[in-house]
């Protein structure tokens, strides 16, 4: 395990599947990392010591387990500075880990100052109800899971997402970011030229899994059996599969938005796609 540099004084290692990154305060040894990885990692902890680094501060994209699994030993190492939105506060997943320390929470698009040094911080919700980005002084922009890479994406059958609908508007809003780099939590560096495409891959594949569950809902499912069918419609068999619990909640959460929508419409206690309804009853 090591750090790679991606733009001057920003970098990243990986632990297990999720990127943390590093900003070096003019090229220091005062560092600022961006979320700390998923589990309790020894090996980072023994990195962070071979660096001879001080973590100020950390500033997560959000506190889904995957990226804060160092925070407790990093705050209690270094007492680190530990930042979120404020939308992060009641997260359910950090909250059934069991995995607590103190947060500063910050508000919708904040810039995070951390010795003068500038962070800003793009609030794009969806994939939890608080995810932002994080952009280093650099102008590296770590996008957390509000994006996969195109590699990452080409095996996520259903990525999740807690609200997908407000995922697909945060998405086209971060179309029109412009920087030199991105750093996907899960994969790979997306640099600027193939920014723009790799959204809309993300995009076009929320709107297709939104596409399933609509075909599975030409005729009235309880939801259950509309969760199955629109998992089996995008490729996912096995109930055994790691990570099949975050594929039926993600499933679930797409059904409620058409729900909230009026797109799909409750009919004797079952769930069918309201033009199907209308097609059904001409």
């Amino acid at each position: 395990m090591e750090f790679t540099r991606v733009r001057k004084n920003t970098y990243i290692t990986k632990i297990d599947w999720t990127n943390v990154g590093m900003y070096r305060i003019r090229g220091g040894d005062e560092v600022v990392l961006i979320d700390t990885g998923y589990h309790e990692s020894p090996e980072f902890m023994d990195l962070l010591e071979r660096e001879g680094v001080n973590v100020l501060a950390v500033i997560h994209t959000h506190l889904h387990i995957d990226h804060i699994g160092n925070s407790v030993a990093v705050e209690k190492r270094y007492g680190s500075k530990m930042y979120a939105h404020l939308l992060e506060e009641d997260n359910e997943e950090k909250k059934e880990y069991g995995v607590e320390f103190p947060v500063i929470y910050t508000r919708e698009n904040e810039v995070v100052s951390v010795k003068g040094n500038k962070f800003p911080t793009i609030f794009a919700p969806g994939h939890s109800p608080g995810h932002q980005l994080v952009v280093t002084p650099d102008e590296v922009c770590f996008l957390g899971d509000a994006i996969l890479s195109k590699g990452y994406l080409a095996h996520s059958l259903t990525p999740y997402m807690f609200d997908a609908a407000q995922s697909l508007k945060s998405m086209e809003r971060m179309k029109d970011l412009v920087y030199p780099v991105y750093v996907a939590a899960h994969d790979e560096v997306i640099p600027k030229e193939e920014y723009r495409d790799t959204v809309q891959r993300n995009i076009n594949r929320h709107l297709r899994l939104f596409e399933m569950i609509l075909q599975s809902a030409r005729e009235p499912l309880d939801r259950e059996t509309l969760v199955d069918r629109s998992l089996i419609a995008s490729g996912v068999h096995n109930p055994e599969a790691r990570q099949y619990g975050w594929m039926v909640d993600a499933s679930a959460a797409r059904i409620k938005n058409l729900l909230d929508s009026g797109v799909l419409v409750r009919e004797k206690g079952l769930i069918v796609w309201r033009k199907a309804l209308e097609d059904i009853s001409e």
